[in-house]
Protein backbone atom coordinates (compact mmCIF):
# COMPACT_ATOMS: atom_id res chain seq x y z
CA UNK A 1 0.00 0.00 0.00
CA UNK A 2 1.19 3.66 -1.08
CA UNK A 3 0.80 6.25 2.00
CA UNK A 4 0.00 9.55 1.82
CA UNK A 5 3.93 10.39 3.39
CA UNK A 6 5.66 8.33 0.57
CA UNK A 7 4.12 10.51 -1.93
CA UNK A 8 3.81 13.87 -0.24
CA UNK A 9 0.43 14.32 -0.86
CA UNK A 10 -0.57 15.14 2.37
CA UNK A 11 -1.04 18.65 1.91
CA UNK A 12 -3.41 18.02 -1.25
CA UNK A 13 -5.17 15.96 1.43
CA UNK A 14 -5.72 18.28 3.99
CA UNK A 15 -6.67 21.03 0.80
CA UNK A 16 -9.42 18.01 -0.51
CA UNK A 17 -11.07 17.37 3.35
CA UNK A 18 -11.74 21.49 3.22
CA UNK A 19 -13.10 21.35 0.17
CA UNK A 20 -15.48 18.92 0.63
CA UNK A 21 -16.20 20.17 4.04
CA UNK A 22 -17.25 23.06 1.92
CA UNK A 23 -19.31 21.54 -0.23
CA UNK A 24 -21.54 20.52 2.21
CA UNK A 25 -22.99 18.45 -0.37
CA UNK A 26 -23.67 14.32 -0.30
CA UNK A 27 -20.94 13.64 -2.45
CA UNK A 28 -18.67 16.33 -0.34
CA UNK A 29 -19.73 14.15 2.93
CA UNK A 30 -18.77 10.77 1.29
CA UNK A 31 -15.27 11.91 -0.23
CA UNK A 32 -14.58 13.56 3.52
CA UNK A 33 -15.58 10.34 4.92
CA UNK A 34 -13.31 8.36 2.50
CA UNK A 35 -10.58 10.02 3.18
CA UNK A 36 -10.53 9.76 7.03
CA UNK A 37 -11.12 6.34 6.58
CA UNK A 38 -7.78 6.04 4.01
CA UNK A 39 -6.10 7.62 6.58
CA UNK A 40 -6.95 4.91 9.17
CA UNK A 41 -6.46 2.55 6.77
CA UNK A 42 -2.47 3.99 6.04
CA UNK A 43 -2.23 3.75 10.02
CA UNK A 44 -2.52 0.15 9.83
CA UNK A 45 -0.54 -0.96 6.81
CA UNK A 46 2.50 0.78 9.02
CA UNK A 47 1.74 -1.78 11.96
CA UNK A 48 1.75 -4.38 9.84
CA UNK A 49 4.96 -3.50 8.32
CA UNK A 50 5.94 -2.76 12.09
CA UNK A 51 4.51 -5.96 13.45
CA UNK A 52 5.15 -8.23 10.92
CA UNK A 53 8.17 -9.94 11.79
CA UNK A 54 7.33 -11.17 15.30
CA UNK A 55 4.17 -10.02 17.90
CA UNK A 56 4.67 -7.69 20.45
CA UNK A 57 2.80 -6.06 22.98
CA UNK A 58 3.00 -2.47 21.42
CA UNK A 59 1.96 -3.39 17.90
CA UNK A 60 -1.20 -5.17 19.97
CA UNK A 61 -1.77 -1.81 21.89
CA UNK A 62 -1.26 0.21 18.86
CA UNK A 63 -3.79 -1.96 16.62
CA UNK A 64 -6.24 -2.11 19.54
CA UNK A 65 -6.12 2.15 19.52
CA UNK A 66 -6.71 1.75 15.99
CA UNK A 67 -9.76 -0.59 16.48
CA UNK A 68 -11.17 2.00 18.62
CA UNK A 69 -10.40 4.96 16.10
CA UNK A 70 -11.93 2.85 13.06
CA UNK A 71 -15.54 2.10 15.53
CA UNK A 72 -15.45 5.89 16.49
CA UNK A 73 -15.21 6.49 12.56
CA UNK A 74 -18.19 4.64 11.93
CA UNK A 75 -19.88 5.68 14.87
CA UNK A 76 -19.94 9.66 13.64
CA UNK A 77 -20.81 9.03 10.17
CA UNK A 78 -24.33 10.66 9.62
CA UNK A 79 -27.01 8.59 8.89
CA UNK A 80 -26.95 9.29 5.64
CA UNK A 81 -23.42 7.63 4.97
CA UNK A 82 -24.34 4.34 6.90
CA UNK A 83 -25.91 1.57 5.09
CA UNK A 84 -29.09 1.19 5.34
CA UNK A 85 -32.09 0.38 3.01
CA UNK A 86 -33.66 3.93 2.45
CA UNK A 87 -29.83 5.31 1.57
CA UNK A 88 -29.38 2.36 -1.17
CA UNK A 89 -32.16 3.14 -3.29
CA UNK A 90 -30.55 7.06 -4.07
CA UNK A 91 -26.92 7.08 -3.32
CA UNK A 92 -24.72 7.85 -5.47
CA UNK A 93 -21.90 5.64 -6.89
CA UNK A 94 -19.71 7.00 -4.24
CA UNK A 95 -21.78 5.60 -1.74
CA UNK A 96 -21.24 2.18 -2.38
CA UNK A 97 -17.17 3.03 -2.65
CA UNK A 98 -17.14 4.38 0.91
CA UNK A 99 -19.00 0.79 2.24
Amino acid sequence: MIKASDIVLDQLSKSFLGMATEFGTLEGKIYRALLELMTLAGKMSEIQEVGATRLDLKAYLTMAALDRELNQWYSQLPQQLRWRSSNISTAPASFFLLQ
